[in-house]
């Protein structure tokens, strides 16, 4: 239950910005925008976590360095911009991904990605 959300990991700011989305029936979707080339790449299925990875649509996964948890709003103050309804909201979540594996022509590096629980 803890993967469940709007995931960002990064923003218009950087080389480009991505996100995760994990609804709680366990479909999933990511999204990446490749400011470089201008190219935008989709992707969904079911999400799955084990030990390791997070697996989306079976074939294609985030190896996981950092299992999602909540962090102290008191000492880190990151916002996020949810691009799916352009609001800003005080992250409350953070995890750590390398990837996406098996995503051919893009490849996302080692991420932290950022929710907000509202």
């Amino acid at each position: 239950p803890e993967f469940i959300g709007y995931w960002s990991g990064g923003s218009y700011m950087e080389y480009g910005w991505t996100y995760i989305k994990i609804e709680s029936n366990s479909r999933a979707e990511v999204y990446a925008y490749d400011h470089e080339n201008e190219h935008e790449y989709y992707r969904h299925g079911k999400a799955r976590a084990d030990d390791e990875k997070l697996t989306i649509g079976g074939v294609k996964y985030f190896k996981i360095i950092e299992y999602p948890h909540p962090i102290d709003t008191s000492i880190v103050k990151h916002y996020i911009i949810n691009h799916l309804d352009n609001s800003y909201k005080l992250a409350t979540w953070k995890m750590v991904l390398v990837g996406m594996k098996g995503f051919i022509g893009l490849d996302l590096g080692t991420r932290t990605y950022y929710k907000a629980d509202y």
